[in-house]
């Protein structure tokens, strides 16, 4: 199975990231194909215009709408920012068309730097997964008082913290791995 993580936030200083970092080392060693692609390094502007009708698409853009059709499952990472999700990930979906996340398992992780993490974001992530036609996984992963729980690496620093990464990981392998194998079918 091929999982794509969004990255979702181009700040400096970004925390967010370090979840990416982490779930993706959660996915190590067990046979999948996982890949972050980062907001911040694409370099990508304002969204004027979908993909499909840009004249000269960023080498970046056409490479993310590759990695993106190739992955099976999905999952969306973005700091809470005044009580909703990243611009930055809105901006970066929105060059796509629906048919580059319809009918696949899509998993949200949030986070904050305080005690609610990142909750208000997530809840939005899921109802923005259903909008482009996917499946929001029902397990949402959020990650308050980041720093303290995830250093700069994605190293999980808490033992209560790797318990939430790894029930949030096997459900949603199992439920991306469910719908996969019913799509092959």
């Amino acid at each position: 199975m091929n999982i794509s993580i969004i990255s979702g936030s181009a700040r400096e200083g970004r925390m967010s990231h370090r979840v990416a970092i982490a779930l993706a080392k959660a996915f190590e060693g067990k046979g999948l194909e996982v890949s972050v692609i980062d907001v911040k390094g694409l370099g990508i502007g304002i969204m004027d215009d979908v993909l499909a009708k840009q004249a000269n698409p960023s080498f970046n853009l056409i490479e993310t709408k590759r990695q993106l059709d190739a992955a099976d499952a999905m999952i969306f990472v973005s700091p809470e920012y005044n009580g909703s999700y990243s611009p930055a990930l809105k901006n970066l979906i929105d060059h796509f068309p629906k048919s580059t996340y319809e009918r696949k398992p899509i998993g949200v992780a949030a986070v904050s730097s305080g005690a609610m993490g990142g909750i208000r974001a997530a809840l939005q992530l899921q109802q923005l997964v259903l909008a482009l036609f996917g499946y929001p996984t029902f397990r949402m992963l959020t990650v308050p008082n980041v720093s303290e729980n995830l250093n700069e690496v994605g190293e999980v620093l808490t033992p209560a913290f790797q318990k939430t990464l790894d029930g949030f990981v096997a459900e949603f392998e199992w439920f991306s791995s469910a719908l996969v194998t019913a799509k092959n079918k």
